[in-house]
């Protein structure tokens, strides 16, 4: 089995619908971000060059262990979107401001060598789930150090209302 990348990410994710002060609660609209019920709700994908199941254009496999998302990344493929967790069912209203929240970290896998900068950068999306694809939100974030958490955190606001959104975490190839 070929390593090309050879990291293992570990990730933990909220996205809250944000009221305003002093109204209401915040409302968590991600199904199991903490993965305290393993990886229900989650999907890991990776994409093939052709939808006969052609070529393996990247390769990562998905388990969660000890509350905690582990992704190990064989192949990036040859783009950022070629290999991604997400979670669909989110429900967007236009105008509304929302928070997306994750925590991540990243291992080199044993016998790999990290490359160049040794930074890992991570595309994190809320999209339209199928249709245009509309991307609703978009950042690119790089993971600095390996063995060591950072947080993200980031606001916005749909810019429409949507009741088949997702949230992407790609990790395929970057640049």
């Amino acid at each position: 089995m070929k390593r090309s990348w050879g990291i293992g990410l570990i990730m933990a994710a909220s996205f809250w619908l944000l009221q305003p002060q002093g109204l209401l609660a915040n409302v968590e609209l991600l199904r199991n971000g903490d993965f305290s019920s393993s990886a229900d709700f989650w999907k890991k994908t990776d994409y093939y060059q052709s939808y006969e199941w052609g070529p393996r254009l990247a390769e990562s496999y998905f388990s969660v262990q000890d509350g905690e998302a582990v992704i190990d990344v064989l192949r990036r493929g040859q783009q950022a979107w070629h290999a991604h967790l997400l979670q669909t069912g989110l429900v967007l209203e236009a105008g509304q401001e929302y928070q997306l929240s994750f925590s991540a970290k990243f291992l080199p896998l044993p016998g790999k060598a990290l490359a160049g900068n040794s930074q890992q950068p991570l595309t994190v999306s809320v999209i339209r789930e199928w249709g245009n694809l509309s991307v609703y939100f978009e950042e690119v974030v790089n993971l600095a150090k390996p063995d060591q958490w950072q947080t993200f955190s980031v606001n916005f606001k749909a810019p429409s209302t949507d009741n088949y959104a997702r949230l992407d975490i790609n990790y395929g190839k970057h640049g």
